[in-house]
């Protein structure tokens, strides 16, 4: 009995030791982990070196991808004035084009001219610029997140990441070009319109001439943004609207720049939901929007929002308790702030549930940007005095940099392979040719990941055109 007793006394002691041995480990890990990161906080060049570097591996990434992707199905179609086989070529051709598309398909008349217009340039020139507006993408969320505070290289890094991951489609929506206009540039250009608004601390230049210049401006750049994007530009509309009134909330006088862009934004958003060619193609498409379909759009679309953003707006969720636990000041706007984009991100969600069209996975890229952002409010603000924070920070940071690498060879290695495919077809059409055969039958491709993409069956009129041969697919 003594002996049992002795060995229990023993083991506790053991364990004691063991404990003890851990502790002073983990905080040895802990104090260095903070000199690491107090070190890197003083040393300016570092910092600005590591920006630097980071955003040009973004841009080179990109491009790598952009590189690799060819024109594909609304490219062949776009290449051309609107319902015609005749070649865009000037800019008086985009506006014949854009008239006839306005009043026979849709109102996205900005979109749609950005898309004709790279269209006549070289593809190096297309993949150069398309990878300048991802980037371009990624900055606007990361100032969106962070505002006039200090630079975060971990915040900048942790967006790009979360773009990567989050996109459902990323090739349909960032690699094709008309793809990436409609929703990459749609973002690039709402978030910069918005931004300002974002970054407004009450201060005003009370010169009457400088007021008149900002309004005008403000007011037909609202225009612009307001006529992009069905849904996208429903959450900027939304998000004006709210920082309008969190101005008032604080105290401070609304800016008549603001109130001239939220009109101007509305005008822009009337003329793209008002434009002959949606109710012209709702008409022979016999899109008839029911009662019922409402229910079952708000249905499906909040299922959807689950699948896509559930686990992430989790993590943003419990970010924010531990901000709002070990943040001394709560007087700040940070919680306004989370507000205002987590709810343009809910009216570009259910603004669709009035659309009689299906709510295609490209038209969540506005949305999941506005949900990033959220994230990067919160996560920018939690407090680093505490280490332990600065280390679920910077865990994150590394889970998720495992992630992307991850994704990124899997995105590299489908995009390569349907870029062999393309090559390849196309040597088959320059082979059709060159025996003058008038037809050529291509091999389908079946790409495995949300990085490449499909043949566009739908757009085979036109790619024959394209290449002057009649082309089809093998069934």
């Amino acid at each position: 009995m003594n002996s049992e007793i002795e060995n229990t006394q023993n083991m506790s002691s053991l364990f004691k030791s063991l404990n003890k041995n851990a502790n002073a480990k983990i905080n040895k890990v802990l104090i260095y982990f903070k000199k690491t990161e107090l070190y890197l906080q003083n040393k300016r060049k570092i910092r600005c070196f590591l920006l630097i570097f980071s955003i040009l591996l973004m841009y080179f990434s990109i491009f790598l991808l952009n590189n690799k992707t060819f024109i594909h199905g609304d490219d062949y179609i776009y290449s051309y004035i609107f319902t015609t086989f005749d070649r865009i070529g000037s800019f008086s051709d985009i506006l014949e084009s854009q008239k006839t598309h306005y009043f026979e398909w849709g109102g996205r008349i900005v979109v749609h001219s950005i898309v004709q217009a790279l269209l006549m340039f070289p593809p190096i020139v297309i993949d150069l610029v398309n990878s300048f507006a991802f980037l371009s993408l990624i900055v606007l969320m990361y100032f969106h997140a962070k505002g006039r505070g200090k630079h975060s290289i971990s915040l900048l890094i942790l967006i790009y990441f979360f773009t990567w991951l989050l996109q459902p489609v990323f090739g349909d929506t960032v690699l094709w070009i008309t793809g990436s206009v409609n929703y990459l540039w749609v973002s690039v250009i709402t978030l910069l319109f918005l931004l300002p608004f974002r970054l407004y601390e009450g201060k005003q230049n009370n010169n009457i001439f400088t007021k008149v210049i900002l309004c005008l401006c403000f007011f037909f750049s609202g225009i612009i943004a307001g006529w992009t994007n069905e849904n996208t530009s429903v959450g900027m509309i939304v998000a004006i609207f709210l920082f309008i009134l969190s101005y008032q909330y604080k105290g401070w006088k609304k800016p008549a720049w603001s109130i001239a862009g939220f009109i101007g934004s509305i005008a822009g958003y009337v003329m793209l939901i008002a434009a002959p060619g949606n109710f012209a193609r709702a008409r022979s498409e016999g899109a008839v929007l029911y009662p019922f379909k409402i229910v079952y759009n708000f249905i499906t679309s909040t299922f959807t929002l689950f699948d896509y953003l559930g686990v992430f707006l989790l993590i943003v969720a419990i970010l924010y308790i531990l901000y709002y636990k070990f943040y001394s000041d709560k007087r700040n706007n940070t919680g306004l702030l989370v507000f205002i984009y987590l709810a343009a991100m809910l009216a570009s969600i259910y603004c669709m549930i009035f659309s009689p069209s299906v709510f295609a996975a490209r038209s969540w890229f506005g949305v999941i940007c506005y949900a990033i952002i959220a994230f990067g409010v919160v996560f920018y603000r939690l407090n680093r005095k505490y280490t332990f924070i600065s280390l679920i920070k910077y865990s994150i940071t590394c889970v998720f940099l495992c992630l992307f690498l991850s994704e990124y060879y899997s995105a590299f290695k489908d995009v390569s392979q349907v870029e062999t495919a393309r090559i390849e077809q196309l040597a088959a059409i320059e082979d059709a040719k060159a025996k003058g055969l008038t037809k050529v039958t291509l091999k389908p491709i079946a790409p495995k990941t949300k990085y490449g993409m499909f043949d566009a069956k739908y757009a085979l009129e036109y790619m024959s055109h394209y290449y002057g041969i009649e082309i089809s697919y093998e069934q």
